[in-house]
């Protein structure tokens, strides 16, 4: 697992983020990042690209876990908070159900207990 930790911590676009990956283990991966003023979009909130990417890092992590080489096939949606700058995002990528071929994620955003985002995605194994 430390392989795909690495290679988390090396993906250009979740460094230009800022994204840091805490954790992966089977069907299971943690990433944060801190709010910066870059982050907002023009009504002042962070982006909601910004949470789908941070969510999206956790959920490659964790799919890469279970499958390799693997890739994203779906993924859902739902935001029902928002953050200020200076507040830490963690996203959280659970492993729910695989077959040979898919992985189920239950994906959570949230900064320190209140919930930004939830995401459900559907990863594939590339043969």
């Amino acid at each position: 697992m430390n392989e795909i930790l690495d290679k988390l911590k090396n993906d250009p676009f979740a460094n230009f983020l800022g994204v840091v990956p805490e954790e992966v283990s089977h069907g299971y991966a943690r990433c944060s990042i801190v709010v910066c003023e870059n982050h907002l979009n023009f009504g002042g909130f962070p982006h909601g690209g910004l949470i789908f990417s941070l969510a999206d890092v956790a959920f490659s992590g964790a799919t890469a876990s279970v499958h390799m080489p693997t890739t994203a096939l779906n993924v859902s949606t739902n935001f029902c908070g928002t953050a200020k700058v200076g507040s830490k995002l963690t996203a959280e990528a659970r492993l729910t159900n695989e077959s040979r071929r898919f992985s189920y994620f239950d994906i959570e955003v949230k900064s320190e207990d209140k919930l930004i985002a939830s995401f459900n995605g559907t990863g594939y194994k590339i043969t």
